[in-house]
């Protein structure tokens, strides 16, 4: 899975620039980006807790796809 920083989300989506916009729909369309079920936030949720012991939540279905993706830290409050 690739990661990829916020400016080429954002000219993914708002197609506001020429060259940069075209550049990371390219990138972003050819990469498995964020593919295993988590949605933009969950994965942001992870990737900022990498350096704690586990991650504990109410949502359920984040708990059974951070799992699913090897996140065995994830946990159900």
């Amino acid at each position: 899975m690739l990661a990829i920083d916020t400016n080429l989300i954002v000219r993914y989506l708002t197609d506001d620039h020429p060259t940069r916009s075209s550049r990371a729909r390219a990138l972003i369309d050819s990469q498995p980006v964020s593919e295993r079920g988590l949605d933009f936030a969950d994965a942001l949720h992870l990737g900022k807790s990498a350096h704690c012991v586990g991650f504990a939540t109410f949502d359920r279905k984040f708990v059974t796809a951070a799992q699913a993706a090897g996140y065995d830290g994830v946990q159900e409050a």
